[in-house]
């Protein structure tokens, strides 16, 4: 139950914040809860249902509206792209999952150096997409944002490559405004991370263990709250800073530990 709770702390804070919430759950998982690297992968996805429940629970006049909008065939620029970018994010995710799941690396210093990589190049990301100034608004979003958007979504299911960092990172280099680009990507989070977690789900039979059950429901619970934080504290935190810091500390300590045995 333990290691259900500390599983789903991680992911209902990180999920939010431009740090992997997935490939740190994975290096805890493989280094402190002696997971294979696969059923690490499995863990971190199906935790993803908790948090999407948390969005959709958060978000659900928006998603009530937008659904109502396609249904009428009357999809403005937002409905039409909000479509368009989770449609391109699964096209390319789910290839990438279903590669790692079949990626066994026995070594935790491995796993390490990957999620730091990936961790600090999305810190970068971050940093230079904050020099743009200009804001748009939501309505204007494009096709090209969508395709942008959508292909970093789907390339987040890399492990240590952060879905919400590097989706703000594209929506605030295509001039959209902080608090807009939270906003979007939490809800753009939600069918694909909902669909991604429940294959995981069925396949590794997580919602009847002990660890999955409670894992996704204290991610909900601690989602919940962290949806609501960010997006108070949307214009006063320095995402770029902390990611690369932690980003370069995992990298660190993964090449220490390869280089030490």
């Amino acid at each position: 139950m333990l290691e259900g709770i500390i599983s789903g702390i991680i992911q209902g804070i990180f999920e939010w914040l431009p740090v992997s919430s997935q490939g740190v759950i994975t290096m805890v998982s493989e280094i402190l809860m002696d997971y294979e690297f696969e059923s690490a992968i499995a863990l971190g996805i199906w935790l993803h249902s908790g948090t999407s429940l948390a969005a959709l629970i958060i978000f659900r006049e928006d998603l009530k509206m937008l659904l109502l909008q396609l249904k009428n065939s009357n999809a403005n620029n937002f409905s039409r792209n909000y479509v368009y970018t989770t449609f391109i994010s699964a096209i390319i995710g789910f290839p990438i999952l279903l590669f790692l799941g079949e990626i066994n690396i026995q070594s935790g210093s491995a796993v390490m150096v990957l999620i730091g990589l990936a961790m600090t190049i999305t810190s970068v990301f971050l940093k230079f997409s904050r020099v743009i100034k200009d804001e748009r608004a939501l309505a204007d979003i494009s096709i090209k944002d969508s395709i942008l958007i959508g292909a970093m979504q789907g390339l987040s299911a890399i492990p240590g490559l952060s879905r919400s960092g590097v989706t703000v990172a594209v929506l605030l280099g295509r001039g959209f405004g902080r608090k807009d680009a939270l906003r979007f990507s939490f809800m753009l989070s939600i069918p694909v991370s909902l669909g991604a977690a429940l294959v995981a789900g069925i396949r590794y039979e997580l919602p009847q263990s002990t660890v999955g059950a409670v894992g996704a429901l204290t991610a909900l619970l601690v989602g919940l709250v962290s949806i609501k934080a960010l997006l108070a504290l949307s214009g006063k935190i320095n995402f770029s800073m902390f990611m690369g810091i932690a980003g370069i500390a995992i990298l660190a300590g993964g090449l220490f530990q390869i280089m030490a045995s």
